[in-house]
């Protein structure tokens, strides 16, 4: 599988770049990424969406679900972290900071899962405390 996911993700990058801009191109491109862990190209595929399509509601809801549940790695990391240590402290800032980026775009997408979107922002109040 992953195989082919590398194969699509190259042969819809290929289109992308080479077709006029296309949200849905993009926003399957990212959800590809998103789904083979590379984050980074997910994170600019979702951005690239949001930026050809404003109102693409579910490459925002992707991306603050992608932002949070990195957040949530770096917080299973943290419970096993010296808290005295660095490396604590610099896993802190990136979490919180994950955290701040996936804020407002869960809040712009709150109507997709109300009551899930509401405990993940509680959630994330209570993280940042």
């Amino acid at each position: 599988i992953t195989n082919r996911q590398s194969e699509s993700a190259v042969h819809l990058k290929t289109n992308v770049l080479k077709n006029k801009p296309n949200a849905d191109l993009c926003f399957v491109l990212a959800t590809l990424y998103d789904n083979m862990g590379f984050t980074l190209d997910a994170e600019a595929y979702y951005k690239k969406t949001i930026e050809i399509d404003a109102k693409y509601i579910e490459a925002d809801y992707n991306l603050a679900v992608m932002y949070y549940n990195l957040a949530v790695d770096k917080n299973r990391i943290l419970n096993e972290t010296d808290r005295s240590s660095k490396l604590f402290k610099q896993l802190l800032s990136e979490r919180n900071i994950l955290l701040k980026k996936a804020e407002p775009l869960f809040k712009r997408v709150i109507s997709i899962n109300p009551k899930e979107i509401q405990k993940i922002l509680k959630s994330i109040s209570s993280s940042q405390s």
